[in-house]
């Protein structure tokens, strides 16, 4: 009869054992999910970006610079498609 309970008693430990670790380990996860959240510079340095998350989800805006040069190839005006944007 002792070593039942005893047994029962190891069992329900390793059954609370085994979920906090669980925990533990689904609570880090959702951490590195994270390490995104920041600002950023692209490769080539002209660009930074700031990345934040809003309601569990996650977005980007452009801080400063353009990615590089880009030109108006979509203007109407023909004369006007090789400026810059």
């Amino acid at each position: 009869m002792k070593t039942k309970k005893i047994k029962m008693m190891s069992n329900k430990l390793f059954l609370m054992l085994l979920l906090v670790v669980g925990m533990a380990t689904s609570a880090k996860a959702q951490n590195k999910s994270d390490a995104i959240v920041g600002e950023w510079l692209n490769e080539e340095k002209d660009t930074k970006f700031q990345i934040f998350k809003k309601d569990n989800k996650y977005f980007g805006k452009v801080i400063w610079g353009t990615g590089g040069e880009e030109k108006d190839v979509k203007n109407p005006d023909v004369k006007l498609r090789n400026r810059e944007k």
